[in-house]
Order: structure tokens, then sequence, then C-alpha cells
């Protein structure tokens, strides 16, 4: 069978900037059970090529049918459900008796939308590599046995999803390495050194031309239920020691990897286990550089951060989310200001550099929850460089997204989802003040933190400038007031009904 996997165009950087790995996966899985898989990689190629908006759809019908294949295979988060949509109708109308199968939390979560709106032969649930063997053997030998591969689930008579509940090894060693040599390997080296150096501003990271950075995951889900989170898979599952260092000397040896960004969703859950990948690389001597993501401040101790930095990490970024204790509880993060603030300076003292994110606007976020924000920041001496800002946003599958469900705020899902963008595009405000007035606060927090830091440090010069800046600023906001997306507007309006 041949299987053309298809990565559709996000609106992040972040998302643009990583390599299509959860597609990587399934075409190693589809390989290994003698099928042909192919990724029509849409990121680079708009990146590359940028088709006119005129032709777009012209173009993306090409570049899809020049290609060979008997099964369509698409997978993503849900912010790239407008995208996968326009894949679906495009391929059904060139091609209305290709199956397709969507997985990722764009899939089998959003089963209604597809369902009413562009409904697609398959849904994917757990894990692909393990689904896409089976139901490739399936399709090509005996398709009445597709009704029992477990996590797979299809449109019945009624035009309805029904399947099985996934399979979930626990051991994740069964994966096969993903191999990079059908992608363009310098577009997301490149783009993985802007995003680190730019976006990230990692003060470790001064990028050389031949620095060749991966994204790696050593393990697969979170037991958290943070309130603005839209994880679906709470099972926390890992590789063994010996499986990651292998993976990681097979990078180097094959692309030359300098260093690998750590994308688990909670690196620390099991620090037994973290110590002994740890010992792992130490004991080989392996010559690399981590920077992780998926930090929990209350998870973290001294002796971990020390065999971290053994091992070659050198960067650990944490969900800080706020400096309120009301706004963490309201978040259900179970984490303090303490731990946050015990955390940051742990993690100083060891030598590893701190990146934390900041997450401004979950209902119940006033101005005394701001300031105590910029309070928290100077307390933990951090430069506003150092930290990551996002906005809430209700992603489904969140409860955040219920609450707002459940109020009528939130009312045509697909509409919402269309408009959504991504968590880094202020598209809702959740707060129950005017939106241009939050805005307003949250950049003052930022600013006000950052001067009294470099007030603290003695580095004058740079607390005038700043202070100058504000000013400025100041003015030029009372003039010409914040453009918000009109959807703010009227979100906010409706938001204020239900307060």
């Amino acid at each position: 069978m041949k299987l053309l996997l298809i990565n559709p165009h996000y609106e992040t950087q972040f998302m643009t900037a990583l390599p299509p790995c959860n597609l990587l996966y399934i075409a190693q899985a589809a390989r290994s059970a003698g099928h042909e898989a192919e990724i029509l990689d849409l990121p680079r190629l708009i990146s590359k090529e940028g088709p006119d908006v005129g032709t777009e759809r012209i173009w993306l019908a090409d570049k899809i049918f020049s290609r060979e294949f008997d099964i369509v295979g698409i997978g993503g988060i849900v912010t790239a459900y407008k995208e996968c949509e326009d894949l679906v109708r495009t391929i059904k109308k060139g091609a209305p008796d290709i199956p397709i199968i969507i997985g990722g939390s764009v899939g089998l979560p959003l089963k209604e939308l597809w369902q009413e709106h562009a409904p697609v032969e398959f849904l994917c649930e757990g894990d692909g590599e393990i689904l896409i063997k089976r139901f490739l053997d399936c399709m090509e030998k005996n398709p009445e046995d597709l009704k029992k591969i477990p996590g797979l689930h299809w449109l019945n008579n009624e035009g309805e999803y029904c399947g099985n509940k996934p399979e979930l090894p626990r051991n994740l060693d069964y994966i096969p390495f993903p191999t990079f040599d059908e992608i363009d390997i310098d577009f997301y080296t490149d783009s993985m050194r802007r995003w680190l150096k730019e976006s990230l501003r990692i003060k470790c990271y001064f990028p050389r031309k031949d620095d060749a950075v991966f994204p790696i995951n050593m393990s697969r889900g979170c037991p958290c239920h943070c309130a603005f989170c839209y994880h679906f898979d709470s099972n926390y599952r890992y590789h063994s020691p010996a499986y990651i260092a292998d993976w990681v000397q097979f990078m180097i040896e094959r692309y030359h990897a300098t260093g690998f960004l750590v994308c688990d969703d909670s690196i620390f859950v099991s620090k037994k286990w973290l110590h002994a990948v740890c010992d792992e690389m130490i004991q080989r001597d392996i010559d690399t550089s981590f920077y992780t993501l998926g930090a929990r401040a209350d998870l973290v101790d001294r002796s971990i951060l020390e065999k971290m930095k053994r091992a070659g990490y050198r960067w650990v970024s944490y969900g800080i989310e706020s400096g309120s204790q009301k706004i963490l509880d309201l978040m259900k993060k179970k984490t303090t200001v303490e731990d946050n603030l015990r955390a940051i300076a742990t993690t100083k003292e060891v030598g590893l550099e701190i990146g934390a994110t900041l997450l401004f606007g979950i209902p119940g976020e006033n101005d005394e929850t701001l300031n105590e924000t910029r309070d928290f920041m100077i307390r933990a001496n951090l430069e506003k460089c150092d930290w990551y800002i996002a906005f809430a946003t209700p992603f489904p599958g969140s409860e955040l997204f219920r609450e707002v469900f459940e109020k009528g705020l939130i009312q045509d899902i697909r509409e919402y989802l269309c408009d959504l963008g991504s968590y880094m595009n202020y598209r809702y405000n959740l707060t129950g003040m005017p939106g241009e007035h939050f805005m307003r606060e949250v950049r003052r927090s930022l600013t006000d933190a950052d001067i009294q830091i470099h007030l603290r440090r003695r580095n004058y010069p740079k607390a005038l400038k700043m202070l100058l800046a504000k000013h400025l600023k100041g003015i030029y906001h009372f003039l010409v007031p914040t453009r918000l997306h009109p959807s703010v507007r009227a979100f906010q309006k409706k938001l204020c009904r239900q307060m």
C-alpha cells in the first residue's frame, strides 16, 4: 500500500519550525511493515514556493495529485483544523474514493466536526505507530478486520464515528527510529536556529552556521490536568535510557546533530527515570546539548538538575504561568508561587539557563493578579527576555474550553476554530476587563518588572532607556488605542453579559 502523509500548514512559528516528527514516526512504522510512505510537507513547500493567494487551492491540489497513493493520512493539533478541513475537501474533490485517516488532537477530539462538515473514513486514537501497521495490512488483505483494530474509529451507516479503545504500551521502545531523509533538513535546522535564538532568546545558545538542533521526545503523555491545557493523553510513558542514548548517537552520526530540543509534555514526572537517562548519557560520554520544555517547578530538585547539567542540558523551561496564587489555583496548576521561585533559584544556582512561560488572561485575571505577577518577576530576578508570553486560549478538550462553551460564549465550534489562530494571537478576552485595558496592563507589568530588575543590577542606562520607551509607548497607545481582533470585541461583550 502507498501511504501519503500530509503535514498541514500552521500559523505559529514554533509549529512551522519543528520537523513533522509525528509523521516521520508513522512513515517509518509503515515501511517497517512492508508498505510505502511519503510525506507532503506543506510548511516547507509554502515557505519555499509561496503560492499566490488566487491560485492556492489549485497549487495544493497539484502538489497532492502529482503523487501516487492509495491512502491519505493527516496529523496535527487542534489549531490546524481549518487547514485540515481544506485538505480533506481538496482530496475528496479530486479523488472521492481515496480513504483518509486523521490522527492527533485535530482528529478524534473533533469527531463531531468531521461528521458534520467533512466526513473522513477513519480517525486514529492513541499511538499511530501501532495502528498504521495493522490498518495498512487490513486495507491490503482483510478489509473486514478493520473494525477489530485498537484505536481505530470509523463512520458507521448512520454517519457517526464508532471505534475501539487504543493500545498504549508503557514502554515506547517498540517505535522504530525516525529518519529525516525525506524532509528538507536544512530548512528545519535553519528554522530551529532562528526559533531558539530569536523567539526564546536562549542566552546559552550562540548559533553557528553548521548547528543542527533536532526535536526529541523521550516520553509521551502528561498526568496533570491544568485547566488551560488540551493534551488528551494522560498516560505517562517513556523510552528506556538505552533507546534514548542510541537515538541521540544515531542522530549525531547520521545527521551531524549538535543539539536536541526536548519536547516532552512533562519531563520531571519520573525523576528516577530521568536520572537513569542522564546516567546513560554521562556513561557514554555523548557530547551534545539539550534544551528542554515541559518542566514543572513542583517536581524539580537540585540533584536532578545537577545530573542534567552533567548530561549536557543547558536550558530548562518552566511552565510558571502566573505569579498570582489565585490564578495558579484557578488554572488547577497544582503549583505554588514558592514552588516556582524555588525552582528558578535552584536552576540558576546549578548553572543552567532558564526559560519560563507566563499565561495571561485566565478567567479571574484582574489588575491585582497582574501586579502580583509583576512582583513575582522582580523576585525571580529574570529579565523580560527570559519569559515566553502567551494568552489564555480555550482549546477544545480543555476544561477552559468546556467552561466558556457551557456559558454560551462559544456557540459554533467550527467557526471558532477557523478563527482561532494560535495561543499567541489575542482573539478572546476572558478576563472581564476591557480588552484595551487588559493588554495595556500586561505590557505595563512586563516593563515595570524589567525596569526594576535592571535597577537592582545597577544597569542604570538600560533602566532609563526602558523608562523613556515606556512613557513614549504610553503616549502612543493613548493616542492610538490597541486595535483588537473584531472577534475580541464581540466576545468581550458576550463575556460581560455572563459575568
